[in-house]
Order: C-alpha cells, then sequence, then structure tokens
C-alpha cells in the first residue's frame, strides 16, 4: 500500500508536492481503513480522488508517480524539470515513495539532475525504528547494519554501490545478482515498485486483458452487465487462425518461445494460445440480445468508448483477489457516466470493508464534481491541484479545511472558490 508519494521539480510542479494516503481524525467511514503494522495509531485510506481544471497537473501528477517507477525499473535516469523558472534547470528533481510491502514500512527516495544521481536512499520502519538500509551521494555509499545479510554478502553489496557509475541506480542494479539476503531488505520496495504499483493513464490499455479474460470471463461478464453497458455477457469463441491477419513470422516465433500465450494489443481482446496439437486463436466477444431475446456477438471494436474503457479499469475490482494492489488511475471518469465513475469507487470502499487482508487502494484524478461528495468519500480522500502565481503546480488536502463540517455541501464550496483548484476562466 502506498503511505504517502512525495515530490519536486517535475513538470508543471516546482516546489515539493506531498500525498498521503495516512487518514485523518474524521470518524466517517473508518471500516474501509487499513491498519499500519507496527504503527498503534497509523490507518491508509483505501481511495483517494484529486480534482482540478484542466492543464492544473492533475496528469502531471500520475505522471510523477509513473516516472518514479520507470527509473527504478529501468535503471535509467530521465529528468523532465519545471520549465518556467531558470534557477529549476539547475536544481536536483527529488522523489520520495513511503510504502507498505512484506508487511514493513519503506521509505525510498531518489534525487536527480541532469540524469545523474545525487541522492539515493533506503530506510526500513520497523518495531517503530528507523533502520537505514544504504545511503548513497554523489561522493559516498554506506550500508546499515541490517538484519538478515551476512556479514560477507554486505561487504560485496558495498563493492557494488561504491563503483556505480552515477547514472546508475542501486536498488535496480542490485536486483541482478543473487546475494544471500537481499530478498528481505532489497527486494520488498524494488516488488512494489514492480507488482503492486499499476498506472493508468487516461489512453491506457490492459495489455494482459484477453489472457485475464479466459482466467475469469465469469467475473468479467457479470460485471459488464451489472453497470448496465448494453452488454449481456461475454463469450469465448475460437477463431480459425489462418483467417487472422497474423504474420507468419509472428507465430514462428511464437512456436520456438518458452512462451504458452501471446495476445493482441489492439484491443486485448485476441489470445492465441499454444497446445500440444498447434496453436489456437481465440476471442472474446460482448454478447446483447436483440428484442426477441436472440443473441447477438459484437467486436469490443464495436463497443462505445465507455464500454471499453470501463473493461480496462474492471481490474481494479477483480484484482484485490490476487494480491495487493495500489491503482492510480488518470481520468478515472474518462468516456464515462457519473454513475459508472461513482459505482466505480463504491465497489472500491466495499473491497475495503470486507477485510484487511486485501489492502488494496484506488488513487484517481478526475473532472466529475459529482464524486466531490462527503456521503461518499471521507474529507482526508479529496485533493485538488491549482497552479499558484508563478504558474507552478500544487496540491491542496481537503482535509486542511478544518471549517468545512461533515453535513456541508462541500460541493458547492470548492465551485464557489473557497477551496482552491478552480480553473480561472476570463472571457
Amino acid at each position: 500500500m502506498l503511505i504517502n508519494f512525495t515530490f519536486s521539480n517535475y513538470r508543471s510542479f516546482r516546489d515539493k508536492a506531498e500525498f498521503s494516503m495516512i487518514a485523518g481524525k474524521g470518524m466517517f467511514d473508518r471500516a474501509t481503513l487499513q491498519k499500519a503494522p507496527g504503527f498503534r495509531s497509523m490507518h491508509l485510506l483505501p481511495v483517494s480522488a484529486i480534482f482540478g481544471g484542466n492543464a492544473s497537473g492533475k496528469s502531471n501528477f500520475v505522471k510523477a508517480l509513473y516516472h518514479f517507477q520507470q527509473m527504478v525499473l529501468s535503471g535509467k535516469i530521465e529528468t523532465d524539470v519545471f520549465k518556467l523558472d531558470p534557477e529549476s534547470a539547475n536544481t536536483p528533481s527529488v522523489f520520495v515513495v513511503c510504502a507498505l510491502a512484506d508487511e514493513r514500512v519503506w521509505e525510498y527516495s531518489l534525487s536527480v539532475h541532469n540524469k545523474e544521481i545525487e541522492e539515493e536512499s533506503l530506510i526500513c520502519v520497523k518495531d517503530k525504528r528507523e533502520i537505514r538500509v544504504f545511503h548513497r551521494t554523489r561522493d559516498s555509499f554506506s550500508f546499515g547494519k541490517t538484519i538478515g545479510i551476512p556479514r560477507d554478502n554486505r561487504k560485496k553489496l558495498e563493492l557494488i554501490g561504491e563503483s556505480l557509475a552515477p547514472d546508475s541506480i542501486f536498488l535496480h542494479s542490485v536486483q541482478m545478482y543473487r546475494i544471500e539476503g537481499i530478498e528481505s531488505v532489497l527486494s520488498p520496495i524494488y516488488d512494489w515498485f514492480q507488482n503492486s504499483l499499476c498506472i493508468v493513464s487516461a489512453n491506457s490499455r490492459r495489455v494482459a486483458l484477453g489472457v485475464d479474460l479466459i482466467r475469469r470471463l465469469e467475473l468479467y461478464s457479470g460485471a459488464l452487465s451489472n453497470a448496465d453497458t448494453g452488454v449481456d455477457e461475454l463469450k469465448l469463441t475460437e477463431v480459425n487462425i489462418e483467417q487472422l491477419d497474423i504474420s507468419q513470422d509472428v507465430l514462428e516465433k511464437f512456436k520456438q518461445s518458452e512462451a504458452s500465450v501471446i495476445f493482441n494489443t489492439d484491443d486485448s481482446t485476441l489470445v492465441l494460445l499454444k497446445a500440444d496439437d498447434g496453436i489456437h486463436a481465440y476471442r472474446c466477444l460482448s454478447i446483447h440480445r436483440d428484442g426477441n431475446g436472440k443473441e447477438v456477438p459484437f467486436l469490443f471494436t464495436d463497443e462505445s468508448d465507455g464500454t471499453r474503457r470501463l473493461l480496462h479499469l474492471l481490474p481494479t475490482l477483480i484484482d484485490y483477489e490476487v494480491k495487493p494492489r495500489v491503482y492510480v488511475v488518470d481520468e478515472l471518469d474518462r468516456s464515462l457516466h457519473t454513475n459508472l465513475s461513482r459505482y466505480l469507487v463504491e465497489q472500491q470502499l466495499k473491497i475495503a470493508r470486507t477485510g484487511t487482508e486485501h489492502r488494496q487502494q484506488l488513487i484517481f484524478t478526475t473532472h466529475d464534481m459529482m464524486l466531490m461528495d462527503q456521503t461518499l468519500l471521507r474529507r482526508d480522500e479529496m485533493w485538488a491541484v491549482e497552479r499558484d502565481r508563478h504558474k507552478s503546480s500544487r496540491l491542496i488536502s481537503f482535509e486542511d479545511f478544518v471549517e468545512i463540517r461533515k453535513d456541508k455541501d462541500i460541493r458547492r464550496s470548492y465551485l464557489t472558490g473557497h477551496m482552491g483548484g478552480l480553473p480561472r476562466i476570463t472571457l
């Protein structure tokens, strides 16, 4: 789970922006909160909504987290600083994530400048104690007295850290070495970036959706039908592979590969499966019924943008059965009716109430003011982004507005400009 994310000097954000998933003192819907292990009073939120006008910086918040994730996973340093202040070109971009992984709290930070690392560190918070795993600057590297790593292996890690080039990330680099002990102190936060953090852009499609449809067709079918999309059910049908526009080179490479499945990325509903008797192709069709109750199959390319968008967002409601995930969705409401957007949020909160073992979070940006509702979301689950007089984006937590009572129309307060985050339109 994400505890907080802090960053600065990235795209439209010049100054430090702090985003937190730590619950405040509000009593509304506390059944959805997750207790952080090792902390007596810290509870984490299952949902957060980020509102704001066009070009306020909402998408750049999502991109900042994605940028951080990709640097960690690829090991490549990239910079995209605030461009409206000349001093920003000489200032490092800083990214810090505090997350719950492997039943422990980790704080990983990265400071980069001109595609090189200024500082990198990892801290583990255990039993209310902060344990520094490693700390690195341009001129030094130190590895803490970490539990679980033999002394000789700790020396190996120190040598790796001291010999790394300035444009190499230590957390990424050590994953290729099979050193005993790192799985307990270096792998959890790396695995969190790789497997738990799922970022969905406004235009992205779930590439592996076809495989997931085969595995959990009934769940997807029921969810689309319940959402009143006009789709009555989903069905898989085998298609003649010779009639598909797939080159022989692709098929031959697939035969020779170790993979057992490959999928089409255009609509993500065509799947090729390798079997003993050759390669089989399956396509998922959406089934509608006409006025006489007769089934009429549709390709997903014939469905509305909203239905297709919803199909790719449904894993946010289904994946909790597999493993804890943090879904960060840009423009949740894109192509969706407000009732569908609300449905996704309500289902996420419903999942959170079922028990602490799920530990799934949904963080999203939106223009949908109907979701700014204190009967749906806690005040600490609502944020706004606005540009200041320097045209720099800043994050505002609704929790900071103590004068906004629980029984007050928070949407009205926002739209009248009392809380920031509104576009400044001049005609």
